[in-house]
């Protein structure tokens, strides 16, 4: 049976997976500029893919939940004045798992939207996904924000994690600022946004670990 200290960093390496395999096993909505009729055509040529696409980011949701509940549990058990941070870090974690969730049920609705309304109907469900989506930047740059803080203060993790979640943290909260103009499609706004996504993943696994090893 599996200890209720190590179900979170395993849930928080199940997501990592979950999001690799629906990088690259599944296919991305489609772009926002993409005529109607492309994309609705789009839309029921790769139906399947986008059912479970969407299934791999409610997955992906729900193991990021359990991580960072039990991460917030874990810093909460070592701070003393600044918990708060803990139950921050927590609800910010809570929160980029909900509009995570968000998003892949909108994107089931697009797929079925497609299906008996193949008009531009579709693009209210899609709207939604890329906001739902785009908008867990911002959860996850206060999560990162409050665990660097937090695990800073109370040395809960190395100081080489609890320093990394800072600029972490406002990397990606540019996806989540910027991200439906022009600034994620390359430049300075596009780069710091992919390197903190690369940043983010690496940093989850490398906490995963130390957690598990304990």
């Amino acid at each position: 049976m599996v200890k209720p200290e190590r179900l979170g960093p395993l849930a928080g390496l199940l997501s990592l997976s979950l999001l690799v395999v629906n990088l690259f096993a599944t296919r991305s909505a489609p772009e926002p500029d993409t005529p109607t009729a492309q994309m609705v055509a789009e839309m029921l040529d790769n139906r399947n893919a986008y059912i479970a696409s969407a299934a791999l980011i409610l997955g992906q949701a729900f193991f990021l939940l359990i991580f960072a509940a039990a991460l917030g549990a874990i810093l909460g058990r070592v701070e003393g004045e600044t918990a708060w941070l803990a139950g921050l870090a927590a609800l910010g974690g809570s929160v980029a798992s909900a509009l995570a969730m968000a998003s892949g049920v909108a994107l089931l609705a697009t797929v079925f939207t497609a299906d008996h309304e193949p008009t531009g109907a579709v693009w209210v469900p899609l709207e939604f996904h890329t906001f739902f989506l785009t908008s867990t930047g911002v959860a996850l740059a206060a999560f990162m924000l409050a665990t660097g803080l937090a695990a800073l203060s109370t040395r809960a993790l190395p100081r080489v994690l609890a320093w990394a979640c800072l600029p972490i943290g406002v990397g990606v909260a540019f996806g989540g600022l910027f991200g439906f103009g022009a600034e994620l499609d390359g430049g300075v706004f596009g780069t710091v946004w992919f390197l903190a996504g690369i940043a983010f993943f690496l940093w989850t696994i490398a906490t995963c670990v130390v957690l598990l090893r304990r």
